[in-house]
């Protein structure tokens, strides 16, 4: 199988792919190597002295990075830069790559070790595709991808449908039919679009597919975000992110 966001769909017109992602390689290759981690971590050892040799190791690591973690670290969240977008898109032009916006999101965020991460492609006609491979950290029932899991992706997938409409919004509600099992260790195939359009509130619509059969499906009602509102909600994240404690200290 192919995946879609490794080729144009016949009869498409890709506009922009999170494959054009902008932040750079270094930290998404530390995301990559810790997403690898977990997938270790959540599998059962028949040696049970191999967690005592993984934790030596990621205690060691963790150790040694001890410095950089509190002196490097930059304040700076990619959530600022949400208002501008509002501006450009009010003015007609169309959005660029979504993740110069997310590139720390837990469901498509290249640089999120959370993020499986989804891959997709926003298609000229707004419509958005792509897919996702999900490991054993995803699980839920065995052998199958966990339905809270499905929740955050039909989330994110229907999220940025209405980001590729040009009016960015957040969830209002959410319902999801789980058709059938969707599977763990197989590729995915997702679909989104904006079924319906106005100015304060949007419904976008979006499935996920396992060798063309459909295992669950959404419908979602999204609220959209004026720039003023976008803007107060970036710096006050912002503002936590800067005075929030030290991990390990008392929250």
């Amino acid at each position: 199988m192919k995946d879609t966001h490794d080729s144009e769909t016949e009869g498409s017109n890709p506009l922009i792919s999170t494959d054009d992602f902008p932040g750079g390689p270094s930290q998404a290759e530390l995301a990559e190597a810790v997403r690898q981690l977990i997938d270790i971590t959540v599998r059962p050892q028949r040696d049970s002295t191999q967690y005592h040799r993984l934790l030596t190791l990621i205690q060691s690591a963790l150790d040694n990075s001890a410095g950089l973690l509190k002196d490097g670290y930059s304040n700076d969240t990619a959530l600022t830069e949400e208002a501008t977008l509002i501006n450009r898109t009010s003015t007609g032009e169309r959005p660029r790559n979504p993740l110069d916006y997310v590139p720390l999101s837990p469901i498509m965020g290249t640089c999120n070790p959370l993020a499986p991460p989804v891959k997709a492609t926003i298609l000229s006609n707004g419509e958005i595709t792509g897919t996702v491979w999900m490991g054993s950290a995803y699980q839920g029932p065995p052998g199958c991808v966990h339905g809270g899991v499905i929740a955050a992706i039909f989330d994110e997938l229907l999220g940025l449908a209405n980001f590729a409409t040009m009016t960015p919004a957040m969830t209002g509600t959410l319902k999801i039919r789980y058709r059938k099992p969707t599977p763990l260790w197989k590729t995915l195939d997702l679909s989104a679009k904006v079924t319906e359009k106005g100015s304060k509130k949007s419904i976008a619509i979006g499935t996920i597919s396992c060798d063309g059969e459909l295992t669950a499906q959404a419908e979602g009602i999204f609220i959209a975000l004026g720039p003023d509102r976008l803007k107060e909600l970036s710096e006050s994240a912002s503002r936590r992110e800067s005075q929030r404690p030290a991990q390990g200290n008392s929250h």
